[in-house]
C-alpha cells in the first residue's frame, strides 16, 4: 500500500483491532485506530507486523519520534486489560 487510506487500509485496521482484541495497546483503553510502530515517516511499512491497536487519544498523542517501542518498550505493559484508564 502505497497511501494509508481507502478500503485496503480500512481491512488492515479491522484486522489488527481484531487481531489486539480492541484494546489500547498503550492504556489498555478500547482501541478503535491502528497505530504504526516504526512511523510511515521513518519508512515503517503497511504491515499487520508494524501495526498495533491504539485508541485514539493514545494514537494522537504521540509524534513521529515519540514512540514507546522506539525506548524498549516490546510488549504489553503487565496490568489489568478489562479497559480501564490508568
Amino acid at each position: 500500500m502505497n497511501e494509508w487510506g481507502g478500503r485496503a487500509a480500512q481491512a488492515l485496521t479491522r484486522a489488527v483491532l481484531h487481531r489486539d482484541g480492541y484494546r489500547c495497546r498503550w492504556c489498555g483503553g478500547v482501541a478503535t485506530t491502528a497505530d504504526h510502530r516504526i512511523p510511515r515517516a521513518a519508512g515503517g511499512p503497511d504491515t499487520l507486523d508494524n501495526l498495533d491497536a491504539a485508541c485514539e487519544p493514545c494514537n494522537k498523542s504521540k509524534g513521529t519520534g515519540d514512540r514507546p517501542h522506539r525506548r524498549g518498550v516490546t510488549a504489553p505493559p503487565s496490568r489489568n486489560w478489562t479497559g480501564a484508564r490508568a
